[in-house]
């Protein structure tokens, strides 16, 4: 095994990861089986149809000679999730689904906004947001942590931040408070568990070709606005993050914890 296979890849890891039918998500999940993770255990709405990713799961390991991996999924409608249902029905139930009793890597990634004035925000709307986006990824971190702490799995997690973790936005409170929650989220995981070898992370999309940014790309006026905006001069789009996530879950990071990184074109640096 070369140096960079050594460094990257996921063979024998097993990865519970969240938001994964569409966008970065789906291209996330596409880049671990690439770098041939053992088994990925995805959650979904059971709304969605989860078989379009698994074929390409199952395409992109044998498009690299990875026979053997399984790909396993979980159910569930995180929005009306209770907290307390985290743990038998997502965390046990991916316990109870890996090949090896183990988790040894957490994707935190589904997301949700809505668009509302700062004055106008309605609280059910605010609370399903910050459920979504900070309670539950908080849960999970929790319990996987724990988890790992107890097994001894010098684990990865990572949770997708964003632009708005240091931004005010605008007409959306709800997802810039959350963000900026997991952004406070990672720090503070990576203080209790860098020494006991896990690595927690945030992973900071800029703007970038998904159902949730539809409303600028699909808009001549505003996506030449921002494309201007950006020093990169385009937006990005989900394969941009397959280099990202695989070094922030694989070896090559082992000293990489309790900070950000971010695929953005340069946006920020403005």
């Amino acid at each position: 095994m070369g140096i960079a296979e050594k460094l990257f890849t996921l063979e024998g890891k097993i990865v519970l990861i969240t938001g994964v039918t569409n966008g970065i998500g789906f291209s996330m999940a596409e880049a671990l089986a690439e770098f041939k993770a053992k088994q990925i255990i995805f959650v979904h709405r059971p709304s969605t149809d989860p078989s379009k990713l698994i074929a390409a799961l199952k395409h992109a390991a044998q498009e690299n000679h990875h026979q053997d991996l399984v790909v396993s999924t979980i159910a569930q409608d995180l929005s009306t999730l209770k907290i307390s249902e985290i743990e038998p029905l997502i965390f046990n139930k991916a316990l109870e689904l890996s090949e090896t009793g183990k988790i040894d890597i957490l994707i935190n990634n589904a997301g949700i906004n809505q668009f509302h004035s700062f004055e106008d925000y309605p609280d059910s709307e605010f609370d399903e947001v910050l459920h979504v986006n900070l309670r539950v990824p908080h849960k999970l971190t929790q319990l996987v942590g724990a988890h790992m702490i107890d097994n001894n799995i010098k684990g990865k997690i990572v949770c997708t931040c964003s632009l708005y973790s240091f931004e005010g936005g605008h007409d959306c409170s709800a997802y810039t408070v959350s963000k900026g929650g997991i952004h406070s989220l990672v720090q503070a995981a990576n203080n209790e568990w860098a020494s006991k070898g896990i690595c927690v992370n945030g992973l900071v999309p800029g703007v970038i070709k998904t159902n949730m940014t539809s409303a600028i790309y699909e808009n001549p006026q505003r996506n030449t606005k921002m494309e201007q905006r950006i020093p990169a001069g385009h937006l990005g789009v989900p394969d941009d993050f397959k280099g990202a996530i695989i070094f922030l879950v694989s070896n090559a990071s082992n000293y990489v914890t309790g900070t950000t990184v971010t695929v953005d074109g340069g946006y920020r640096s403005w």
